[in-house]
């Protein structure tokens, strides 16, 4: 059996990264390779139905007895952040951690306020960060480290289970994901999302979202006869942005009630396109929210041309009413699976959005969990070898024909 800890150092050696407005499926030519390599592991650890389909990678572990009802599922995904890596990552693993020996041995000095938390959370435990100015990639590949230990470990240990489907989606970190699941092969009933940070965190309410792109379309015309007849696209969405409550920027905004976010812009004086993102938790928030954006484009059309600006929805877009699950059975059975590792479940409010929300917005059960992480979509990601391997012992627990009978 593998260990985990060599296992994740191998996951890491592969770029990943998601690339935005690519065209292809993935994103990235490193997620294929990564997707064809792990297959070859599924295959190996004795997994069926192996399949890498439309960016997904598909497997299933085979029921031991048949339950009404109780078929589990575990997301995960195989892109990292795009951070523009161009080099494999290089790691940096600290044994018996503590803040001291970090800034010692690392060649980038890390906020203070992390360095009290890691010192908190992970004193005496072996941590892995990551140099120079990328991310690790623990997000998500020690989600994938977890699921493919834990089930090695269930099928070498002859561990009954019922069904169990494993979904390693494509393209998360750039709004995809979950949403290209065929649930003809992923038939879960219930799905454990492993993408959360710390151990035994649990994602209670997630934040609804909408996304779209706002179009600039402009005239050109050569300057010395601009005046009055050039419309310049990228003055028009810098006017959007302009008139937009930057109170609620991320940047902006502590309480986490509402964000509204611009991630990339693209474009020229002739045609601009403005990635835009609305979240919250409150459903009534985000559609009067949605409603402004779309009255500021009316606004700015009054007085630069009926059509010159707009808002454009992308196919994989669209509004999540499944997105709160505090009291579902889903919850309980995984709260009793951390408990019976030693560990007090975490129920956040999460300020974002994972595959979770996405496959609840097919009506379907799903939960999305944390395995010993933090720093995510930054520099400063790191990851826990010792808290992932509480985490393992955690997906077990869930996978046990035990855990599956209590929930």
């Amino acid at each position: 059996m593998v260990s985990l800890e060599k296992r994740f150092l191998k996951y890491l050696s592969v770029n990943t990264e998601a690339v935005k407005n690519s065209g292809k499926v993935p994103s990235s030519n490193g997620q294929v390779e990564f997707a064809m390599k792990l297959a070859d592991e599924l295959r190996l650890i004795g997994l069926v139905d192996v399949e890498f389909s439309n960016g997904i990678l598909y497997g299933r572990k085979m029921a031991d007895y048949k339950k009404r009802g109780y078929s589990l599922g575990f997301v995960t995904h195989i892109d990292t952040y795009p951070m523009g890596r161009v080099i494999p990552v290089e790691y940096l693993v600290i044994n018996d951690f503590n803040s001291t020996k970090l800034k010692n041995a690392s060649n980038k000095v890390y906020p203070s306020g992390m360095l009290d938390d890691l010192q908190r959370s992970q004193l005496h435990k072996k941590v892995v960060f990551s140099e120079g100015n990328t991310n690790l990639g623990a997000d998500d590949k020690a989600g994938i480290a977890v699921v493919v230990t834990a089930v090695e470990k269930i099928i070498r240990d002859k561990i009954p289970t019922p069904d169990i489907y494993f979904a390693f989606v494509s393209d998360e970190e750039i709004g995809l994901g979950a949403s290209r699941l065929d649930y003809d092969k992923y038939k879960a009933d219930y799905s454990f999302v492993i993408d959360g940070e710390a151990l035994g965190e649990i994602s209670i309410s997630e934040m609804l979202h909408f996304s779209c792109f706002i179009k600039a379309i402009g005239n050109y015309s050569f300057l010395g006869d601009a005046h009055k007849t050039m419309v310049n696209a990228i003055e028009l969405l810098n006017r959007f942005i302009g008139n937009v409550d930057d109170s609620k920027f991320p940047q902006n905004n502590s309480m986490g009630d509402v964000y509204i976010h611009f991630d990339s812009v693209q474009g020229d004086v002739s045609l601009a396109l403005l990635s835009c993102s609305i979240m919250s938790h409150s459903k009534l928030t985000l559609e009067d929210d949605v409603k402004k954006i779309y009255s500021l484009c009316e606004k700015l059309n009054s007085k630069y041309g009926d059509g010159r600006i707009r808002v454009i929805r992308p196919r994989y877009s669209k509004f999540n009413t499944y997105y709160k699950n505090d009291d579902e059975n889903i919850v309980k059975i995984l709260r009793s699976a951390i408990r019976e590792n030693g560990i007090e479940p975490n129920e956040i409010r999460f300020n974002g959005i994972t595959d979770s929300i996405v496959i609840r917005s097919e009506g379907k059960k799903a939960i999305t969990m944390g395995v010993g992480c933090g720093g995510f979509h930054s520099k400063y990601e790191w990851a826990s070898i010792s808290d992932m391997l509480t985490s393992v012992d955690i997906l077990v627990s869930l996978m046990s024909e035990t855990m599956v009978a209590e929930g």
